[in-house]
């Protein structure tokens, strides 16, 4: 997203010098939710830093726009703001700001809704604002895909326009005449990487009778799919749903089950694939009085889920052999290689396997250039993690996950598959490809025309034969193609794709659930007394009875912690991006996260948090034998096991006494918690005061559901000064509910908590 100052210098000199452009608009608007986006226009648009493109504070400077649509100027210099930063709609500039307006800029990041961009079309057409432009990251978002289909009006490059751009700026290159380290040139090795065409390889595994078993899961998945759909049944497509996140689970191994299995049930959050297993059977059973007919069907496939587990288990087969295989090929011809996995767990797993029954060194192969990565990490180490030779995918990615066959910080990407994976790849790739052509020279000509209402001048544009896409297509390791049988692939994926970040998220809520209960040495039962939250508009949530939830406080006007069974009617619940996964703490350091001042406060905060939950699945401690062992060094507090949950989750950035990361760091033998203490202890103060600062304002903001509705002063909307932090910045994240009715139900699904639906 590094475009958006190049475009917004472009869009000011355009206007600075246009004279047929209405008179009076002298002024951009650049909506962006990106906090670190003000960095960069500090560092590269302000301070003269753009080298060949020279920008003067007096020239365009720089201001904010408020709730209230005023605009505040944030740069030194004279004159009114000319470049003016909002975060969203909840910042949209009033009617004197819009009438001097020549455009906007909109980034279409991932965070940004359909009908936000909607507002903000509106805003633009009420205000008779001339331009509008979106900017998407690559590859387009679902916002972006949506304007492109709805007939906007759009351009981007493909590999080819990219080679021919890229042999002129090697030449440059060579030549000296720019550097890599330079502003807007240090991803440079990625785009070269998409102009060449970033190279996807399948990867088989070749066990046969293991191919055939997961091969015939699949299709027993789709005929159950069917079944559920045909009686319409939320309780049978909820077993068929769970069917397909164990069959999930079982082809997103890559190391032998033993391991996986162990390192799955000892770690915070995740669920070992039995115990998935059990939950299904368990399922099944609960429909039967409803539906014995489907019940039975489903058991039958249930059992054989279990006996390819138990096959598995037995064989040690999987994809781990793969993996080592890559391993001596990379370390004999000196190639870099990153391997992808599901999750953390997964991602030990395989690493401990390599340690102790193939004797690698992983801190030897890291230096070799070999690292492991879960894939929630695989753009979160671009830091940590160079341009690679090659990119090893666990498996087929899940949908919502699909743009990462466009990782271009990889010359090429493999993805380990078995036979009943294939087919998701091939309609994952071609949604990919299909994406790509959007940008074809063909379709770029047909936008010139659409501009201009006439044809372009220039040459010819001719279209590109099927046969010459080498850039895109999936290569084969063996020339096999494994195909479904009678299943067309719209049938196949439009039923089961789609349910990909369901069940990824309702498996996350359980397995935090469960985790939680373990260390409070409650019941693992599947099903978990819960409280359901009306809500107005005849929607609920569901939520763990005790877990820990905040609310405004009218009588004290503050936050303040309750467990859901205490809510009561006329409680004010405050969500997080409509959900109460996340905490204010952890809105605050999603915001900034990505703010080059606040990276390494925010990696020393993470990481403390990473070494707790390692002590925990190493020592297998309650969270009451913290606090014991706690107390036995010193400490005074915490006094609760909530406290430690509190810690573990996320939901406080770190305990009132500091001295408590210290105190761990002894207990459970984490010598990075006492060497990096004061580093860590610097980082926390630093995000606590910015959470602090939120929800001072927030106690006031809350209640009338509006930024800066009581404020007189207006520097009460500054959150933190040095990241050019508002208020405003926070208006789409932060919402508040007034709660209607409060219900306990007992031995509900953890699989539906934590997510706002309608009745």
């Amino acid at each position: 997203m590094t475009i958006t100052p190049l475009l917004a210098l472009e869009a000011l000199y355009y206007r600075l010098h246009e004279k047929k452009l209405p008179s009076g608009r002298d002024r951009l608007v650049i909506f962006s939710s990106r906090v670190e986006l003000r960095q960069d226009i500090k560092e590269h648009f302000t301070s003269l830093k753009a080298r060949t493109m020279p920008l003067y504070h007096d020239a365009f400077p720089v201001g904010r726009v408020t709730s209230k649509g005023e605009v505040f100027k944030v740069a030194s210099g004279s004159g009114a703001p000319k470049l003016i930063i909002s975060p969203g709609v909840a910042a949209l500039p009033n009617n004197s700001v819009a009438e001097r307006t020549f455009g906007a800029i909109i980034e279409a990041t991932a965070d940004v809704k359909e009908e936000q961009a909607q507002q903000i079309f509106e805003w633009a057409q009420q205000n008779k604002v001339p331009f509008l432009f979106f900017v998407s990251p690559d590859p387009p978002t679902e916002l972006a895909r949506a304007l492109i289909q709805k007939g906007i009006i759009y351009w981007g490059w493909e590999p080819d326009s990219l080679a021919e751009d890229c042999q002129i700026d090697e030449a440059n290159l060579k030549r000296g005449l720019f550097s890599l380290d330079q502003p807007f040139c240090m991803n440079y090795k990625e785009i070269r990487n998409k102009a060449t065409g970033v190279k996807k390889i399948i990867i088989p595994v070749k066990e046969q009778k293991l191919n055939e078993m997961l091969l015939e899961l699949r299709k027993d998945y789709y005929e159950l799919a069917r079944a559920a759909k045909s009686i319409n049944s939320p309780r049978a497509m909820e077993v068929t749903k769970r069917l397909l996140g164990c069959i999930y689970a079982l082809e997103e191994m890559i190391s032998p089950l033993a391991y996986a299995e162990t390192e799955l049930s000892r770690r915070w959050g995740t669920i070992p694939v039995n115990r998935r297993i059990d939950a299904l059977k368990n399922h099944c059973e609960s429909i039967r009085p409803e539906q014995p007919i489907f019940a039975s069907y489903a058991l039958r496939i249930a059992d054989k889920v279990l006996e390819t587990y138990g096959y598995m288990a037995a064989t040690k087969t999987g994809k781990h052999p793969i993996v080592i295989q890559i391993i001596i090929e990379a370390s004999a011809n000196g190639k870099s290689v990153l391997f992808v996995s599901k999750n953390e767990a997964l991602n030990e797993a395989l690493k401990t396997y390599l340690e102790v029954e193939k004797g690698m060194d992983i801190s030897k192969l890291k230096n070799q250039g070999i690292n492991f990565i879960p894939v929630s990490q695989i753009y979160r180490s671009v830091a940590e993690v160079n341009i690679v030779d090659s990119c090893i995918l666990y498996g087929c990615p899940r949908y919502y996950q699909k743009d990462i066959l466009s990782y271009a910080r990889a010359r090429s990407i493999g993805i380990m598959a078995y036979d009943s994976e294939i087919s998701a790849i091939k309609y994952i790739q071609s949604e990919t490809d299909n994406s790509l052509s959007l940008f074809s020279d063909i379709h770029k000509a047909k936008a010139i025309e659409r501009l201009l209402g006439a044809k372009p001048n220039g040459r010819t544009l001719k279209r590109r034969p099927k046969g010459e896409r080498k850039n895109t297509a999936l290569i084969f390791i063996n020339p096999q193609d494994a195909e479904m049988g009678e299943f067309a692939p719209k049938e196949i994926f439009s039923d089961f794709l789609s349910l990909d970040w369901r069940i990824d998220f309702e498996y996350a809520n359980e397995a935090e659930a469960k985790s939680a209960d373990q260390r409070l040495g409650k019941d693992l039962s599947d099903g978990i007394t819960i409280a359901k939250i009306a809500l107005p508009g005849d929607r609920c949530i569901m939520l763990h009875a005790e877990k820990l939830v905040q609310i405004y406080d009218e009588s004290t006007e503050k936050v303040k912690d309750r467990e859901a069974k205490n809510l009561r009617k006329g409680d004010q619940l405050i969500l997080i991006e409509n959900s109460t996964r996340k905490s204010l703490a952890e809105s605050v350091i999603s915001k900034v996260e990505a703010h080059p001042a606040m990276m390494e406060a925010v990696i020393f905060q993470k990481t403390w948090i990473h070494y707790l939950k390692q002590a925990l699945e190493e020592s297998g401690d309650t969270f009451i034998e913290v606090i014991r062992k706690l107390k036995m060094h010193g400490a005074r507090n915490p006094s609760t096991p909530g406290s430690i949950f509190q810690w573990l989750s996320g939901a406080i950035i770190g305990p009132q006494d500091l001295e408590n990361i210290r105190r761990i760091g002894i207990i459970y033998e984490m010598p990075f918690l006492t060497a990096k203490f004061d580093d860590i202890a610097k980082a926390v103060r630093r995000l606590r005061s910015i959470h602090r600062s939120l929800a001072r304002r927030l106690n006031k903001l809350i209640p009338q559901a509006g930024i800066e509705a009581d404020l007189r002063e207006r520097e009460n909307t500054v959150i933190d000064k040095e990241l050019d932090l508002y208020l405003e910045d926070f208006a789409n994240i932060v919402s508040i509910e007034r709660i209607e009715a409060v219900e306990i139900l007992k031995d509900v699904s953890s699989g539906d908590l934590d997510r706002v639906t309608y009745n």
